[in-house]
């Protein structure tokens, strides 16, 4: 889901390491390959080709050191990757699957989550790794951290295959198939070998086509199926079509069982136009031809494959695109839409019987027109049908509302085509708050007035109905009493429409505190907009004392908009302060919760990527994802998550600005979103803000 640190480690081998640590604290990886080796002889000039396994070297190799075979690897649960089989110039002892590593190694995660264990490295020194090898650094925090691997320079360097790649690894040569020789090393000689399975030398099949490139495509006519042979060296067959103008559907039947194969289909440039290369016994792509224009078609063998294959050319069968439009385009909460649903034979063959079927699983929508009959539809034809539905009159969210088309023919194919009718609805936020006291002492205290700003901001679709007010009441749940409020002359914010995406300025409210209120108590305030009939809700809280928090959302997250799962915790707010130079976060959910799940709050200056401070498994972490990745960082002292654990419906995040990582807050100002879920594996359950149209998580900003 989230911070994994990849780094290239052995790419014939190891797929990408996530995270690694030293297990030798008090050397810091800052090793002695000579010392820590124990490798009694690592002279393995043997070069004759002959696959020489033996350990007549009596190899004595820890982490790192050189072998042929697994039993010349001192450590526990060690194994040899072999000069051959992996490319490690005189072969590389390693510990798979280990919890920690023995001195001088490093323990790094696979891609797979796999630890391993492999020679230890300062790459800032020189000499701490053997002959044929590097080392290379793994945290770009700390440039001391490295381990060993492969950089043959030539093929002395590969004392068993005499091969050395351009990537560091020694090669291993290709199997020849009648010298009698095990040239590649992996025990089986000539035919023995599979790599020669696709010799005709030994018994591999071919046609006589002689079409093992474009050039030499065979002419087909397509009159009748083709029966073929996949061999090698090529793998590969083809063939030149020119069917004419139509729709065709091109068939490739084999066993896959005997040899995987796929279907490439080509124009006359050779520009690939589709292709299939499944796993069943049938590959097959359906086009529309030009008439006159000449296809080539290939077949090859995945991965070497051989087999035998029949390829046909016929009429695609039916197939339909769909036209849908409503009337009227954008539905209204209680009215009509009907759908005229176009269909179009895109196929190759006649499609008889054809009907359609409207349904829907959306709560806001009723069917009142669900079927037609289409009759037949010949090639290229449409038919046209109408469907109607009705619009709840409490759809007010501002989503769409859905619905599915399916259609059907007299051979039971079926096709389905969504339906999607926007349904565009004012939806007002609070934008712009603040909560200033009279004395200007920067925090709200008993005796005191604070004055209350804010703005009406639509962030939905559509404009509201007529002019806008807003009044605000204090809640019950707070925790100050006696406190009282003071009206603007108008609590009218808007005196016409609000359009989507508009703001107005509301008159200033007054707060006035007891005198008996303490620091630490809240007045929380209900603010309720209206346009005709239309009501909004949004809360704000002010804190006693020193500074108090403030919202970055413009609306309060809805109640139940998680994904219900175990135990979710279900966010209501985001909220933030700065005192004296520290950040406090503040995640509010609509009920106590488990917190011993994970809440991450990212923090971006909206250039780099961000930081997110984490409650993970009842600790705190930073992880920065400066370099594209989460990777871990310290956690300065002044990082501080409470509670980190139990049952509570807040959790409070505070750093001082100054020890933010990577984040520039030099301008004051910074952006955030909370996501929360209750284990790693499960992905976020709840943000706040709410993800955006495309999934994504929206950074709000905020200034102090």
């Amino acid at each position: 889901m989230r911070r994994f640190l990849s780094i290239l480690f052995a790419a014939m081998l190891f797929t990408s390491f996530i995270t690694a640590c030293d297990d030798d604290d008090d050397n810091n990886n800052n090793v002695n390959n000579t010392n820590n080796t124990n490798t009694n002889n690592t002279n393995n000039t043997n070069t004759n080709n002959t696959n020489n396994t033996n350990n007549t070297n009596n190899m004595n190799s820890a982490v790192g050191g050189p072998c042929l075979v697994d039993a010349d690897c001192v450590s526990a649960g060690a194994t040899c990757y072999t000069e051959p089989a992996a490319g490690f110039p005189s072969g590389y002892c390693v510990v798979l699957e280990s919890e920690t590593c023995e001195n001088g190694a490093v323990l790094l995660y696979t891609g797979a989550g796999t630890p391993i264990c492999v020679k230890a490295c300062n790459p800032e020194n020189t000499g701490e790794c053997r002959d044929a090898y590097d080392c290379v650094g793994y945290d770009e925090e700390d440039p001391t951290l490295g381990y060993c691997g492969p950089a043959c320079a030539d093929a002395g360097d590969c004392t068993v295959t005499g091969e050395c790649g351009t990537d560091g690894y020694c090669t291993a040569p290709a199997e020849d198939c009648g010298n009698g020789i095990d040239d590649d090393f992996d025990g089986d000689a000539d035919c023995a070998d599979s790599d020669c399975a696709s010799d005709a030398a030994c018994g591999c099949p071919e046609d006589s086509y002689d079409n093992h490139s474009g050039n030499d495509a065979y002419t087909w006519d397509t009159t009748a199926s083709l029966e073929g042979q996949i061999c090698g060296p090529a793998f590969s067959d083809w063939y030149a079509i020119t069917p004419g103008a139509g729709n065709f559907e091109l068939t490739l039947s084999f066993t896959n069982a005997d040899g995987d194969l796929d279907l490439y289909l080509n124009d006359s440039d050779f520009e690939e136009i589709d292709s299939s290369a499944g796993v069943s016994d049938v590959e097959s792509v359906i086009f529309t031809a030009v008439d006159g224009a000449t296809y080539y078609i290939e077949v090859a063998g995945y991965g070497g494959a051989i087999n035998d294959y029949t390829l046909a050319l016929g009429p695609a069968p039916a197939d339909f695109d769909a036209t849908i439009v409503a009337t009227p385009t954008t539905g209204v909460p209680g009215g009509s839409v009907s759908l005229e649903v176009t269909l179009e034979n895109v196929g190759g063959n006649t499609a008889t019987g054809v009907t359609a079927e409207f349904t829907t699983t959306d709560a806001d929508m009723t069917i009142t027109g669900a079927s037609h009959t289409y009759g037949d539809i010949a090639v290229g034809a449409t038919a046209a049908g109408t469907f109607t539905f009705d619009i709840a009159a409490t759809h007010v969210n501002n989503t769409p509302v859905t619905g599915l088309i399916t259609v059907t023919d007299a051979d039971s194919n079926t096709w389905t085509f969504p339906v999607s009718v926007a349904v565009p609805y004012a939806v007002l936020g609070i934008d712009g708050y603040t909560a200033v006291d009279g004395t200007g002492d920067t925090q709200i205290d008993a005796s005191e007035t604070a004055n209350i700003n804010f703005s009406v901001m639509n962030n939905g679709a559509a404009a509201t109905s007529g002019a806008v007010s807003a009044v605000v009441t204090i809640d019950a749940a707070s925790t100050v009493t006696g406190a009282t409020l003071t009206p603007p002359a108008s609590t009218e914010c808007s005196a016409t429409a609000l359009a989507a995406n508009a703001a107005a300025a509301c008159g200033q409210w007054a707060v006035v505190v007891p005198a008996g209120a303490v620091d630490g108590q809240t007045i929380i305030l209900n603010i309720e907009m209206t346009s005709g009939t239309d009501t909004w809700t949004a809360s704000r809280t002010i804190t006693l004392g020193p500074v108090s928090f403030m919202s970055v959302l413009t609306a309060a997250d809805p109640s139940g908009d998680h994904v219900p799962a175990s135990n979710p915790c279900d966010i209501s707010d985001l909220q933030y302060m700065v005192d004296g130079g520290i950040l406090y976060l503040r995640v509010m959910f609509h009920s106590a919760c488990d917190v011993g799940g994970l809440t991450d709050v990212y923090l971006s200056d909206n250039v780099q990527y961000s930081i997110t401070l984490t409650l993970e498994a009842n600790a705190r972490a930073i992880w920065s994802n400066s370099n594209g990745w989460a990777s871990p960082l310290a956690n300065p002292a002044s990082f501080a998550v409470s509670p980190t654990t139990g049952s509570s419906d807040m959790i409070d995040f505070e750093i001082a600005i100054s020890d933010i990582p990577d984040v520039d807050v030099s301008s004051n100002m910074a952006y955030t979103y909370v996501a929360v879920t209750e284990s790693l594996a499960n992905g976020y359950r709840d943000y706040a803000p709410n993800v955006d149209g495309a999934g994504d998580p929206v950074m709000m900003p905020f200034s102090w």
